[in-house]
């Protein structure tokens, strides 16, 4: 046996281990079951291999991720891409837009693309006509948009142009692979989407601000209107500046209480060529893990405290923010973990 089938056979006997479910169970919603959580990850390591040569600590982590959202990941809902040694969970917009749709706020949530030859009409705030001819061609794509309507009936759209989305593209750190290379259009709708949620406040679930705050393509924002070099962007990021706070607060006190409907997770009609990512780019400093982040997640590992709020409370952290450590607080952890 080499050594890419015996990392892949210990990660699906990890992933089938009772106790690997229980952590899942601790932090994932209600609508999530961690059997079939674990049961896909199973299904994507091995139609995946490369997945085995990540690190360990990495690919529990980017499961975590996916637990903590109710994500899947599938190939529809969210995806583990391998990026050199390190497993990234990333949601696909259709994901974050299952997640959105949970809100009792929204009646409807979605994302498309205006081609040249469509017919777009849009006037304050509201898309007034979006058709075309299909005896025709639509011509090549020109912009993306998410849509919402609320449940009060109110609309909003927020719309973004081809070069606004290769803006984006060329800040990620999977620009040049992966779905921005097999997949640039359903990219772009992510990008609208994300961009959309950032002016919705709290109308949103905790398990959509999560995914946004998770998703390892998350980069900041830079106006591609303006006179900015790439190569001035590419330097700010790698100087770690953070991606800013969405601001918070949608107007009518909207109330956020998710919904107890399960999605169909079994639906097969996964994006072309995202269930198989085999491109793998090289780790961005950006997105570059520290050695604390190593050494304290290795340790939660040995642990078996993952997740877990109640082993993290003697230090004043939770599972989302436990990767803040100091270096003193990291080392106290590492030896009450053995």
């Amino acid at each position: 046996m080499n050594q890419i089938a015996k990392k892949e056979n210990n990660l699906v006997a990890l992933l089938e281990r009772d106790g690997t479910r229980a952590e899942f169970a601790k932090v994932a919603p209600q609508f999530l079951d961690p059997v079939k959580l674990a049961r896909v990850a199973v299904t994507q390591v091995r139609r995946t291999p490369k997945l085995a040569a990540c690190d360990a600590g990495s690919f529990l982590s980017a499961m975590m991720d996916c637990a903590a959202t109710g994500l899947v990941p599938d190939g529809r809902y969210a995806h583990l891409v391998p990026y050199g040694s390190e497993c990234q969970f990333i949601p696909d917009w259709k994901g974050l837009v299952m997640l959105g749709m949970r809100s009792d706020n929204v009646r409807r949530w979605r994302a498309d693309v205006v081609r040249e030859n469509d017919t777009f009409d849009h006037d304050r705030g509201r898309i007034q006509k979006h058709t075309w001819d299909v005896r025709k061609d639509r011509g090549p794509v020109v912009a993306y948009y998410s849509e919402v309507v609320y449940k009060d009936g109110e609309e909003d759209f927020e719309l973004i142009t081809l070069a606004e989305a290769n803006g984006v593209k060329s800040r990620s750190a999977a620009g040049s692979s992966g779905p921005w290379k097999t997949d640039f259009d359903e990219m772009g709708k992510k990008t609208a989407v994300k961009r959309h949620s950032k002016r919705l406040g709290h109308l949103m679930t905790s398990e959509f601000e999560i995914a946004i705050d998770r998703d390892r393509d998350a980069f900041p924002e830079i106006d591609v209107t303006q006179d900015v070099e790439v190569e001035e962007a590419t330097a700010t990021l790698r100087a770690g500046q953070q991606e800013p706070q969405k601001p918070k607060g949608r107007p009518k006190g909207s109330k956020n209480k998710p919904k107890s409907v399960e999605p169909d997770y079994e639906d097969e009609d996964q994006i072309p060529g995202a269930e198989s990512p085999e491109v793998i780019a090289e780790p961005a400093p950006v997105t570059a893990r520290t050695e604390n982040e190593d050494k304290i997640e290795k340790a939660l590992v040995k642990k078996g405290a993952m997740g877990s709020d109640t082993f993290l409370d003697a230090w004043g952290l939770t599972r989302m923010n436990w990767r803040q450590a100091n270096d003193e607080t990291v080392e106290e952890i590492a030896g009450a973990c053995g």
